[in-house]
């Protein structure tokens, strides 16, 4: 009998150091696990804001607006090209003195067949305002050619403003998207 209680205490006395160990595991996991949740939600807190930025960025950029354009082939001394001409309007609440644009017209099966970048300082156009701005373009590939056989209609603009320079002293950069 003295035998069944003495293994019964070492047992006891195992077990509860082992329960004792078990805990002091199971606490460093949850340790470890309050630290993993932290910073998960830090860094939450940090892609939130840079969606946010991202999103405040690309609104400050969608100002301007082309609302009509317009292309037909010249030539330019001795090589073929366009006369580019753009209907710009002013969604900003100051004046828009530079404008640093690039503008991809693409036909019906998404082929990009020029991409102009449009750089035009002192075009001063006012709040709300609509002003034509004018351009060449050399043509200097093959899908280039094909859009002065393509119809207004079949053609589509991509606008990716980069910077725009207001007259109350503010510039905004646009990244290329």
């Amino acid at each position: 009998m003295n035998k069944i209680l003495v293994v019964g205490i070492l047992a006891t006395g195992l077990l509860a150091s082992s329960l004792e160990e078990r805990v002091k595991i199971l606490e460093q996991k949850v340790a470890k696990l309050e630290q993993v949740v932290f910073d998960l939600n830090k860094t939450q807190k940090v892609i939130q804001k840079t969606t946010k930025k991202t999103i405040q960025i690309a609104n400050r950029c969608n100002g301007i607006k082309i609302v009509d354009f317009d292309y037909k082939s010249i030539m330019i001394g001795l090589d073929k090209g366009y006369k580019l001409t753009f209907k710009i309007k002013n969604n900003y609440k100051a004046t828009i003195r530079n404008l640093d644009v690039m503008i991809s017209m693409i036909d019906n099966e998404d082929n990009t067949l020029i991409q102009e970048h449009l750089i035009k300082n002192g075009v001063n156009i006012h709040s709300n305002s609509i002003k034509v701005l004018r351009d060449k373009y050399v043509i200097n590939d093959d899908l280039s050619a094909y859009l002065g056989k393509t119809s207004k209609k079949d053609i589509r603009l991509d606008v990716k403003p980069l910077s725009i320079s207001l007259d109350n002293g503010e510039t905004i950069k646009c990244n290329r998207w």
